[in-house]
């Protein structure tokens, strides 16, 4: 199994790279009390990415939008904790 994490992991690194960069330029602009959380769930099939964030100034729809071409969703607990969840499926990368 260990060899199966190793490689999503490569697999899923750029596209992990640019949330993580699109998230990185939203925070600069905004206040320096953001505080940032990440969960990766790597599986055989898929990698998830959790990030947790708060005092956020963007509101749900701008996040899809910002994240239009990844398969997101936002579970926040109300306008200012954000959850975004990222399904990054293995197979599409493969292709």
């Amino acid at each position: 199994m260990t060899n199966i994490i190793k490689k999503n992991l490569e697999l899923s690194d750029s596209v992990m790279l640019y949330i993580y960069q699109t998230l990185k330029s939203v925070i600069k602009e905004q206040c320096d009390d953001i505080q940032l959380g990440l969960r990766l769930t790597v599986e055989k099939e898929f990698v998830i990415l959790n990030i947790f964030l708060n005092e956020m100034n963007l509101n749900d729809e701008q996040l899809k939008i910002m994240f239009s071409e990844y398969n997101v969703e936002i579970l926040s607990e109300d306008d200012n904790d954000k959850e975004i969840e990222f399904f990054i499926n293995i197979n599409e990368l493969e292709v």
